[in-house]
């Protein structure tokens, strides 16, 4: 469980850049559909947080760090819970894009969320970024299956990524590569504040990893931005100031 920092506490690295450039590809798309077809574009986020992890509309990551520069960019944010029904592909015509901060591996009810994040990326027209963890490895408080790692795996090659679903504790930890326009905002990332080491990687040319971290061996794209979405792990989204305590 992710300890939260307040609501006025600013970011120092990364979230608001990588939200920024991610909501930028969706408005350059919708200008181009604005052209194509005259329609309004959608202004509408949907944000996806966890009950399981006593997370709220009103408490969650995304309210507290992302809602902000979302709203400066003219984008309005709904929050849904994650375990619970979510609208179909067909139903979410008003929307921009898909926006989840997940904290664990578990979820209830994580093959029905599977299924409809399949369902949405399978068809191709809501951007989805995923900060945090993927959230849905296994159902809550059990063990992962052959299953659960089947379907996840297929969620990630939809969106250019590949994982075996491993973690380890961070030691030795390398960043062979940091886009520092995005990641040496107001402080500079340094390998031993990285905790977790994840197998997740971009397998697509056209993906852009924006940092990259190897371990023993083991690469771990931190940061990606793709053409239908992004994703950025645990422990690289913001990190508090420690002398000043924001």
């Amino acid at each position: 469980m992710s300890i939260f920092i307040g609501k006025h506490n600013r970011l120092l690295i990364g979230t608001s850049s990588v939200i920024f450039s991610l909501c930028f590809v969706t408005q350059l798309l919708g200008r181009q559909g604005q052209v194509a077809s005259a329609q309004l574009i959608p202004r509408k986020i949907l944000a996806l947080y966890k009950g399981s992890e006593n997370r709220t509309e009103e408490v969650n990551e995304i309210y507290q760090l992302a809602q902000l520069p979302l709203n400066n960019l003219g984008l309005v944010v709904e929050y849904a819970d994650a375990e619970q029904e979510l609208p179909t592909p067909e139903e979410m015509s008003e929307y921009r894009g898909i926006l989840t901060w997940f904290i664990s591996d578990q979820m209830k009810n994580a093959r029905r969320y599977r299924h409809w994040l399949n369902r949405i990326l399978t068809a191709g027209r809501l951007p989805v970024v995923m900060m945090g963890h993927m959230g849905a490895y296994r159902e809550y408080g059990r063990k992962i299956s052959n299953l659960d790692v089947l379907e996840v795996k297929s969620i990630f090659n939809l969106m250019g990524l590949t994982s075996n679903l491993r973690t380890w504790k961070a030691e030795n930890v390398h960043i062979d590569f940091k886009n520092s326009a995005f990641y040496d905002f107001e402080l500079n990332l340094s390998s031993d504040k990285v905790d977790y080491f994840y197998d997740i990687r971009s397998k697509r040319q056209n993906n852009r990893v924006l940092l990259r971290l190897s371990q023993n061996g083991v690469r771990n794209d931190a940061a990606i931005l793709t053409p239908n979405g992004g994703y950025i792990q645990n422990g690289v989204i913001y990190r508090l100031d420690e002398e000043s305590g924001r």
